[in-house]
C-alpha cells in the first residue's frame, strides 16, 4: 500500500473519481486509472467539455453535458461519440461490461418537456458508430 501512496503522491495532480473501486485520476496529460494494485495509464485524449469519468476494464467514458466520449483503454486512440440531440442533456450516466458487450444507463433532461427519463443501451465498442446523436 505504501507503494501505491507513494505513486499516487509523486504521479496524480487531481483525483476526478473513484467508481466500481477504480481510482480514476488525472495529471498534466495523462489519465491514470488505478484498480487493485494495477494502474493503467493513457495519454488525455479526451477532446470533450467533460464533468465526470467513468471506467470499466476495457474502456473510459467521459461525461459531458452534450456529448460522451468512449476510449478504449487497449487504444486511447481509438474514441467513439454519443451526442445528444437537443433539448435534451445528459445528468448522469453508468456504464458497465458484461457479456462482451457495453452497457450505458444515461439519465438525460429534457428542457422543452421539463422532464428527465432513463435510457439504456447496449452495444459492442466496433457495433457503435464514430458520432452517434441520440
Amino acid at each position: 500500500m505504501c507503494d501505491l501512496m507513494d505513486y499516487l503522491a509523486g504521479n496524480v495532480q487531481l483525483v476526478i473519481a473513484i467508481f466500481e473501486n477504480k481510482l480514476i485520476c488525472h495529471d498534466s496529460g495523462n489519465i491514470i486509472i488505478i484498480d487493485g494494485t494495477s494502474v493503467i495509464e493513457i495519454p488525455d485524449v479526451v477532446s470533450i467539455k467533460y464533468y465526470q469519468l467513468m471506467a470499466t476494464n476495457s474502456y473510459l467514458l467521459a461525461i459531458g453535458e452534450k456529448q460522451l466520449q468512449l476510449l478504449s483503454l487497449e487504444n486511447a486512440s481509438e474514441s467513439k461519440f454519443i451526442s445528444f440531440a437537443s433539448p435534451c442533456y445528459c445528468v448522469g450516466a453508468d456504464i458497465f461490461e458484461e457479456q462482451d458487450k457495453i452497457h450505458i444507463s444515461l439519465l438525460l433532461h429534457n428542457d422543452w418537456e421539463e422532464i428527465m427519463r432513463v435510457e439504456e443501451y447496449a452495444f459492442t465498442f466496433d457495433e457503435l458508430h464514430e458520432d452517434v446523436v441520440l
